[in-house]
């Protein structure tokens, strides 16, 4: 692991910290995750899941 992202790791950290502290500011993570494109939508994410472990609906 490089120094970067052993830094970044620990700055996620604490701002899942900040977030579990305050809604406010989890909401406010959320959606920058959403403007920065780190988020997918639901149905891709469990038809993969679903997939990947064999359940079929």
């Amino acid at each position: 692991m490089s120094d970067e992202s052993g830094v970044a790791e620990a700055d996620q950290h604490l701002l899942d910290i900040a977030a579990q502290a305050d809604p406010a500011e989890c909401i406010r993570l959320g959606l920058r995750d959403v403007k920065e494109g780190r988020v997918r939508p639901a149905k891709e994410f469990f038809d993969e899941f679903e997939a990947r472990h064999g359940i079929s609906r």
